[in-house]
């Protein structure tokens, strides 16, 4: 019986372990590809963050100054009582403008240094004027002193010499008083209409009081 040859599958085996061979170098080749790309893509991404955090960087070293200039402010000791107050008074304009007019004048706050200082921040309506108007308030507000002439302001500060018709003017005026004492007495207005006001420059208060 004549035996069969075994060339045929020599062949197939052979051509077998070529493909297997070509396979094995082509997926060895896509994957160097692979991790080149990778690698590629890691370094561009880093670079973009490198680059994304140096402004981040730089906006926080500018954010940093103007906090350290406000911390001073912040602290600052306080050298001064305030007392806000709800004092209100009608009054005439003065004669160095006419025609005179009846205006409201506001004492808003009330401040005292540790020297004495005094200073009455003010706020002047001309409502019903026609024409612009004049404020003098050394001749409607002054420290009242129970033992010689009363004390009058030594500075007077705002656009109190001509506020236009139908508005409003702010400022303040300035007295020099006795620092050792707590306690000032306000006179407002004159004749009949007069009026006090105690300040307590300890407990922060304020009320209208009676004199004589």
């Amino acid at each position: 019986m004549e035996r069969k040859s075994d060339a045929p599958i020599y062949i197939t085996i052979v051509v077998f372990a070529f493909l297997v061979a070509g396979g094995f170098l082509l997926m060895s080749d896509r994957i160097g590809s692979l991790s080149t790309d990778l690698k590629n893509t890691q370094s561009q991404l880093e670079m973009a963050n490198g680059s994304i955090s140096s402004p981040q960087t730089g906006s926080q070293q500018t954010n940093t100054t103007p906090v350290q200039n406000v911390t001073p402010q912040q602290t600052a000791p306080q050298n001064s009582v305030s007392i806000p107050t709800a004092i209100i008074f009608t009054t005439q304009s003065s004669p160095a403008l006419s025609p005179q007019t009846s205006i409201t004048v506001t004492v808003e706050d009330a401040r005292r240094e540790t020297d004495g200082t005094l200073t009455l921040d003010l706020k002047v309506f001309t409502d019903t004027a026609s024409g612009y108007s004049a404020f003098d308030p050394k001749s409607s507000i002054e420290v009242l002193n129970l033992s010689g002439d009363n004390i009058k302001a030594t500075e007077v500060n705002g656009q109190f010499a001509s506020i236009p018709p139908k508005s409003a003017a702010t400022g303040n005026i300035v007295f020099q008083t006795d620092a050792s004492r707590n306690t000032v007495i306000i006179q407002i207005g004159s004749g009949d209409s007069m009026k006090f006001y105690e300040f307590n420059f300890t407990k922060k208060t304020y009320k209208e009081t009676t004199v004589g």
